[in-house]
């Protein structure tokens, strides 16, 4: 899974901070290609630990982005896991993964 960055949601970037409240749970991730679905989101990054369940969709909290008019992905999501090590474990464990692809 090619992924051009990963982050936890709202914390601080080079582009500064956008103004949402920093989400330890939840983390953000780019460069995903257009047809990547949930359920490889879910395989991909559950792999690494729980990941919380939407209480109203009885679904895994990952949301892909997409366009208004298309429908189709925008390449970015976020996904929450059930506790902040956990997705502090991802972005740790993506970016290990990104230098060894180099």
């Amino acid at each position: 899974m090619a992924i051009e960055e990963i982050k936890i949601l709202g914390s601080k970037s080079g582009y500064g901070n956008s103004g949402m409240e920093e989400q330890q749970d939840t983390i953000f991730v780019s460069g995903l290609s257009e047809d990547t679905t949930e359920n490889q989101l879910q395989e991909h990054f559950g792999s690494i630990g729980l990941i919380k369940m939407d209480k109203k969709t009885r679904r895994p909290k990952i949301w892909v982005y997409k366009d208004k008019e298309t429908g189709k992905s925008k390449g970015e999501c976020t996904i929450t896991y059930d506790d902040p090590p956990t997705a502090s474990s991802a972005i740790g464990s993506m970016v290990k993964n990104l230098m060894v692809e180099f």
